[in-house]
């Protein structure tokens, strides 16, 4: 379990990495950005607003696929937390990810993990 007692999330289905409520919303998509930095060790989730104690997800034994569902968790967990977007929209969830010199593979590993599971995922200054 993570932080909010929340269930982690696993790769099944459409839009795995999403709350069921945005996952399940129709409408203009309102892009939310949600900052993370990739090094070739760990992944850190910046706090919203960047208020608060960022988020560092270790590649423990290496293993970038738990950390990457570590991460997926976290994201999932802040945008249930968003509330409703405006009428006839919804939350878009956008990883903008600042790369770290010598990390380019991480990111690329971290985008094909995410792979279906409903986050928007650019590198930071891409667009």
């Amino acid at each position: 379990m993570n932080a909010n007692n929340t269930p982690p999330v696993k790769r099944v289905g459409k839009d795995w990495a999403l709350p069921p409520d945005i996952s399940s919303s129709r409408g203009t998509e309102m892009l939310r950005m949600i900052r993370v930095e990739c090094y070739s060790d760990r992944f850190v989730l910046i706090a919203e607003g960047g208020r608060g104690a960022p988020t560092v997800i270790p590649f423990a034994d290496g293993d970038i696929n738990a950390a990457s569902l570590t991460l997926a968790t976290a994201v999932r967990d802040r945008a249930a937390g968003w509330g409703a977007a405006m009428q006839g929209a919804r939350w878009q969830p956008v990883l903008e990810v600042a790369v770290a010199p010598g990390a380019d593979y991480r990111y690329q590993q971290l985008t094909r993990l995410l792979d279906g599971s409903g986050l928007m995922i650019q590198a930071k200054g891409a667009r």
